[in-house]
């Protein structure tokens, strides 16, 4: 039987509201700025060219309008997956400002330079793990050889080239993007947009 190839694109949103405030974002639902609504129809035109069929968005605000640049480019309907979205890191922290965070809170805000460390009120980083790799292998199954996009964030996308590559240290752009190639449990990374990171050791890495 010939190997059915899987393809998905994994795209970060735009620049948001909360970037340019300098607000501790994680779960803080905030909107795409005008920069950020430009960005995405940049992503969408670039999008345009893969031939994708599926579109899939975390539920948060700035994964949404991301998404509908992309479903307005394309002509697909997206798709909401509540499970796709960003990581709650920074508990007590989310939508504050980081002058504000630090004066109140400066305990917690030491903790963050350890992305696998737990501020007051966060998703542990065990419990977003497992939530992402689960729901990214139930989405596996109805993937098909023609591309799909899934629109979700930084630290999705961080998570994902640590636990499937064991890629670390890695800055991911506003409306990054990555091909993600999938053979039952065998995944695959190539067209690299936006994102930096220094090497790959679980799987193979292009």
């Amino acid at each position: 039987m010939t190997p059915i190839y899987k393809v998905l694109y994994l795209v970060r949103h735009g620049q948001t509201t909360g970037d340019i405030e300098d607000r501790f974002g994680g779960s803080y639902d905030d909107h795409l700025t005008p920069h950020g609504r430009e960005q995405s129809k940049e992503v969408a035109r670039a999008l345009q060219l893969i031939g994708a069929e599926s579109l899939y968005a975390s539920p948060l605000i700035r994964a949404q309008e991301t998404a509908a640049a992309i479903s307005e480019a394309t002509n697909i309907t997206c798709r909401t997956l509540p499970d796709f979205q960003e990581r709650n890191r920074y508990g007590v922290l989310s939508g504050l400002l980081r002058s504000e965070a630090a004066r109140c809170f400066p305990g917690e805000v030491k903790k963050i330079n350890d992305e696998k460390s737990n501020v007051e009120g966060s998703e542990t980083y065990s419990a977003f793990k497992k939530r992402v790799l689960f729901t990214l292998d139930k989405l596996k199954h109805d993937l098909t050889e023609s591309p799909s996009i899934l629109v979700a964030h930084g630290g999705i996308i961080r998570l994902l080239l640590n636990e499937l590559f064991d890629i670390q240290h890695v800055k991911v752009g506003d409306c990054a993007y990555f091909k993600l190639t999938v053979l039952d449990d065998i995944y695959e990374i190539s067209d690299v947009q936006g994102i930096t990171f220094r090497s790959a050791s679980k799987a193979y890495y292009k």
